[in-house]
C-alpha cells in the first residue's frame, strides 16, 4: 500500500551459507584453470618462445593469485576463522586472489579508486596552481602557468581530449619543479595514491616505489607498441588506463583507444618525463564521480 516501504526478506543462514560455498568452490575452479594455464606459459618460456602481453599479464596474475592463496585459504581451514574473513578482506583487499572477487565487490573497489583519484587530481591541480613565483617568471617567451590552469579548466569542463602539442609545449613550464626528486611529500603521496600505491613511508621510499611502477608501466608500454594497441580489448584498455592514473569508468572504447595512444606517444616517441605525463592524466578525470 502507498506510503509503506517494501521490505526484502532477509536471507536465512543456511542460503547464505550455501551461497558462499558455491562463491569459494567456484572461486578455487577458477584458480586451478588458470594455473593450467599458467603451466602451458612457463614451459613456452622455457623454450625461449616470447609471450605476447596478453599471456604475460596472465602469467603474472595467476603466480600473484597463488601467493595470495595461501594466507586465504587458512581462513577456509581453520574452524571458525571464515567469520574474520570479510575484516580481511576490508583491511586487505589486495590480498584476496582476483578470482575470489565478485561482481559487487569489484565494482566497489573501482569506484573507491575513482573517488581517491578524484581528490588526488584536485590536490595536484592546486598544486600547479601554487608554483613558486620564480617558476612563473622563467615562463617568459613561453606560455604561462596562468594559461596553463586555464587551459586544464576548459578542457575539464568540455571533456574534449588535449592535444599532444599543447601538453608538450606546457610541459616546459614544470620540467624542473614536477620531478620526483624535486617533489615534496604531499605531492608524492597524491602520485602514489594516483598509481594504487600505499602512500606509506619516507620521501626516500615513496621515491623509489614509484620509480619501480613507473618503470613497470613503461615495460608494458613497449609490450603494447609491440603488439598493436588495437589488439586490446575493451576490458583491457580499461584496465591499462586505470594502471596509468586515467579515467577508465563511463568512457567509450574509442576515448580509451585514444587516452591509451596518445600516452605512448608521449611517454615512449615524445620522451616526456613520466611524472609530467602524469599530472597530465589529472585532465582525463573529472571534477565529481559520474
Amino acid at each position: 500500500s502507498p506510503g509503506k516501504e517494501l521490505v526484502v526478506p532477509r536471507k536465512s543462514l543456511w542460503v547464505r551459507f550455501v551461497e558462499e560455498v558455491k562463491h569459494y568452490y567456484h572461486g578455487f575452479r577458477l584458480l586451478f584453470l588458470d594455473f593450467k594455464v599458467a603451466a602451458r606459459l612457463f614451459f613456452k618460456m622455457w623454450k625461449g618462445i616470447s609471450l605476447t602481453r596478453r599471456e604475460y599479464r596472465q602469467f603474472t596474475r595467476t603466480v600473484a593469485d597463488l601467493g595470495r592463496i595461501v594466507p586465504f585459504s587458512l581462513f577456509l581451514i581453520i574452524p571458525m576463522a571464515e567469520f574474520l574473513l570479510p575484516f580481511y578482506v576490508k583491511l586487505f583487499p589486495g590480498l584476496m586472489p582476483s578470482t575470489f572477487e565478485d561482481k559487487k565487490t569489484k565494482d566497489e573497489r573501482l569506484r573507491q579508486q575513482l573517488r581517491t583519484r578524484l581528490d588526488t587530481a584536485r590536490f595536484l591541480l592546486k598544486t600547479m596552481e601554487e608554483l613558486p613565483v620564480e617558476t612563473r617568471r622563467r615562463s617568459s617567451g613561453r606560455k604561462s602557468v596562468e594559461d596553463f590552469i586555464q587551459f586544464m579548466d576548459r578542457l575539464r569542463q568540455s571533456g574534449e581530449p588535449a592535444p599532444t602539442e599543447e601538453i608538450l609545449k606546457y610541459s616546459k613550464l614544470f620540467e624542473d619543479e614536477m620531478t620526483l626528486d624535486n617533489m615534496e611529500h604531499p605531492s608524492l603521496v597524491a602520485l602514489c595514491k594516483l598509481l594504487q600505491l600505499q602512500p606509506i613511508g619516507t620521501n626516500n621510499f615513496l621515491r623509489f616505489q614509484l620509480r619501480m611502477r613507473l618503470r613497470t608501466i613503461k615495460a608494458d608500454d613497449k609490450m603494447i607498441q609491440r603488439d598493436g594497441i588495437n589488439t586490446l580489448t575493451a576490458n583491457e584498455l580499461q584496465v591499462a588506463c586505470r594502471a596509468r592514473g586515467m579515467r577508465a569508468l563511463g568512457m567509450s572504447e574509442d576515448r580509451l583507444r585514444f587516452q591509451l595512444s596518445q600516452w605512448l606517444d608521449l611517454h615512449l616517441n615524445e620522451e616526456l618525463p613520466t611524472s609530467l605525463l602524469l599530472l597530465s592524466r589529472v585532465l582525463y578525470l573529472p571534477d565529481n564521480l559520474p
